[in-house]
């Protein structure tokens, strides 16, 4: 069994980005895992074990017309 520091220190790192649609999401994501610089920072995060907890969450923006919902 590995010794394990005790968790010191929390980051965390928020992308926001502007797709057209969820489709055009998850067509984007279709795209991890082939190309050779996202294979290579998988597999330093894997095997670093720097990320603990990975969430996604979608958000839309705030457009005229709608600040009579706030």
């Amino acid at each position: 069994m590995t010794d394990v520091e005790p968790l010191t220190s929390v980051m965390i790192a928020r992308v926001t980005g502007n797709l057209p649609s969820l489709a055009a999401y998850e067509e984007y994501r279709q795209l991890f895992g082939r190309d050779p610089e996202s294979i290579d920072s998988d597999l330093i995060r894997d095997g670093s074990g720097c990320v603990l907890r990975y969430e996604r969450a979608f958000t839309r923006p705030l457009l005229p017309g709608d600040d009579d919902r706030v």
